[in-house]
């Protein structure tokens, strides 16, 4: 099993905007989330040399969000540490 199945693949999720406890459907915004359901954040940023990112989301436009996914599924694929499992006696 591979070190960043519980990462990979990333995906897009629209939802609508809430404002003060009140959803507005007619306004949507754009997060991308990891292949476990949760949002991106710089605790992905591993190894060596990790992309600078300064706006995790929620986005108001679906390319900004792409862009965001595409960079982070860069990221992960070349420069995450191959994790160690424990020695079996």
């Amino acid at each position: 099993m591979k070190h960043t199945t519980w990462v990979l693949p990333l995906s897009i999720v629209e939802k609508p905007m809430k404002f003060m406890g009140r959803e507005l459907t007619d306004w949507l915004v754009f997060y991308v989330v990891t292949g476990s359901g949760n949002r991106v954040g710089p605790r992905l940023l591993k190894g060596q040399c990790p992309p600078n990112i300064r706006d995790w989301g929620p986005f108001d436009s679906q390319e900004l969000a792409v862009e965001l996914k595409a960079t982070l599924e860069k990221h992960i694929e070349a420069e995450w540490p191959i994790r160690k499992g424990r020695k079996r006696k």
